[in-house]
């Protein structure tokens, strides 16, 4: 639990490097507390490496973790990826499989296929006693240019409905919902 308040810290935001998986890797956990308390549907597996999925995300193509590092201490981070959805192909390639998929279904409907670069917020915690100081504006920002960077045209994110605090900060960005998850359970 970090204690100290920023008001006399030197605050900086930075891309994340292999450094500071273990500090990283402890805010990962934090988030993922702070969520299973806010929701019955977030369950946390005991005994799971952090540090492994810091240091995955951290090599993974076309992603960034931002944090902001307040004096030697990372009190916040958000994890961004930029993505297209047809999975990586060239236009040519997405091309010649919608063509061969559209053969493969001569009498079904066809449900038009288009390309998208867009962004998507995968994490974004600040340390509790870190909120309400403009920890999480300044992560934002930090993402924001790098997606405007990639000239990413849209920017998804996807949060637990029982994620009040979240929902909130999300639509105060502009923000909409465009679909609904439902899910039932069998048990």
């Amino acid at each position: 639990m970090l204690n100290s308040k920023p008001h006399s810290h030197r605050i900086d935001v930075r891309t994340a490097v292999d450094g500071d998986t273990a500090e990283l890797a402890g805010l990962f956990r934090d988030q993922a507390e702070y969520q299973q308390q806010l929701s019955p549907h977030f369950e946390i597996i005991e005994g799971f490496d952090w540090s492994t999925l810091v240091s995955k995300k951290l090599k993974q193509h076309e992603s960034a973790i931002f944090v902001c590092q307040c004096d030697q201490t990372i009190v916040g981070y958000i994890s961004v990826r930029h993505m297209r959805r047809n999975g990586g192909r060239s236009k040519r390639d997405l091309r010649g499989w919608i063509h061969q998929w559209i053969r493969s279904r001569p009498n079904r409907p066809i449900t038009p296929i288009q390309a998208r670069n867009y962004g998507f917020v995968e994490d974004w915690y600040v340390a509790a006693d870190w909120r309400q100081q403009g920890i999480g504006r300044r992560l934002w920002e930090a993402a924001r240019k790098w997606f405007e960077q990639r000239e990413t045209k849209e920017i998804d994110t996807t949060i637990w409905v029982d994620n009040e605090p979240s929902i909130q900060v999300f639509e105060h960005l502009g923000f909409a919902p465009v679909r609904v998850m439902m899910r039932k359970s069998l048990t």
